[in-house]
């Protein structure tokens, strides 16, 4: 079903004079236990798979255009696929004395994470307009993995701890500024998320902002950017799902970037509701690009520290988290990260939970 799904989408692609492009991304990973909670998982060691992707990307262009058109329209599909066990929540029942007990371990689930069109307006304006409707990317989460450029070592903290969904069904408006000044894109969407269908009548809208106020001085300086995002919305009458961020990010092109942010989240009932809060500061920087400057040589180190409190009224509830490590970029399209993480909670008397890993991203 879902490899003819895949086929019928490339033949309407071609059909319309679509340029049509396949792409693929593996995270793989190796890890060791060194320290958890529980003493008995201490030297757990395995091979995994994180995550899967495969993406299709349409291009529909004029023939035999001499000129920019004043529209362009793109569609994007991306098909991934993840460990069954981070999907899959066992709930006992209390009356139960017997814990159920399901093992999942080594299936995986597919899904679509992106399927829409956008339509782009370039010609007699300055910089350009993108309108995407279907299921299209949420503002926050893939700007900043795209500052951060190690998805496959870690996720970002509004993932991490599934503050922001990474994708809706919606509809979304992105203006990015001429000149590399930057971006706006603001959406109105379920709210629930790609992995759930709308669950009632209202709609969550979310917009972010980000200024690069320095453009055009120099690479030195242009990579310097400011970034916000509110997010509004009801997951149920008189509940709140509301989200606020603010962010500083520097980039000097492939040799060294930096951010910090922090966010606040509210929940629940509008008149009860549960405040959250997190932040994030990471950097990374190549050495085979800062020293060798103009080879192919790349390799690095990068480190992150990460806090999130879910509950600002609750005691000993927040989970502070470390990562750290170096990458090579041994081949066109693959890269491998020796690295070591460790999530500490706020709790004295629950120990941290540790591991060494070594990451590989094959993409094509």
């Amino acid at each position: 079903m879902k490899r003819g799904m895949i086929l019928i989408a490339i033949a309407a692609a071609a059909l319309y004079g679509a340029k049509v492009k396949p792409a693929g991304r593996i995270f793989g990973y190796y890890s060791n236990t060194l320290s958890d909670p529980d003493s008995t998982k201490v030297g757990y060691n395995e091979f995994g798979i994180s995550r899967a992707y495969l993406d299709l990307k349409a291009d529909f262009m004029e023939a035999n255009e001499e000129e920019t058109p004043p529209f362009q329209a793109k569609a994007k599909i991306t098909y991934d696929a993840e460990p069954l066990n981070n999907l899959v929540r066992i709930t006992p029942d209390p009356a139960d004395s017997t814990p159920p007990s399901v093992s999942v371990s080594g299936l995986y689930a597919g899904f679509l994470k992106f399927a829409y069109g956008e339509i782009g307006a370039f010609r007699g304006m300055p910089g350009e307009l993108w309108l995407r409707i279907g299921q299209i990317p949420t503002p926050w989460t893939g700007n900043e993995e795209d500052i951060w450029r190690l998805r496959y070592v870690a996720k970002v903290l509004t993932d991490e701890y599934k503050v922001l969904n990474t994708a809706d069904r919606g509809v979304g408006l992105e203006y990015k500024f001429p000149s590399g000044y930057g971006s706006a894109y603001a959406i109105y969407m379920n709210g629930e998320g790609f992995k759930s269908g709308e669950v009632n009548e209202f709609k969550d809208m979310a917009g972010r902002l980000s200024v690069f106020p320095l453009a055009g001085m120099g690479q030195a300086l242009s990579g310097l950017g400011i970034h916000g995002y509110y997010q509004m919305g009801k997951p149920d009458e008189d509940m709140v799902r509301n989200r606020m961020i603010g962010g500083v990010s520097y980039v000097m092109g492939d040799r060294f970037g930096l951010m910090g942010s922090y966010l606040m989240a509210e929940n629940g009932a509008s008149d009860n509701s549960t405040s959250a809060s997190g932040y994030s500061a990471w950097a990374w920087v190549d050495l085979g690009n800062l020293i060798f400057m103009g080879t192919k040589q790349s390799f690095g180190f990068f480190g992150r520290y990460d806090s999130y409190d879910p509950d600002s009224e609750t005691e000993d509830d927040a989970t502070s988290s470390i990562i750290g490590g170096a990458y090579y970029n041994f081949a066109k399209g693959w890269q491998m990260a020796l690295d070591y993480q460790m999530q500490k909670p706020q709790d004295p008397d629950t120990d941290a939970t540790s591991r060494i890993y070594l990451h590989l991203l094959s993409s094509f």
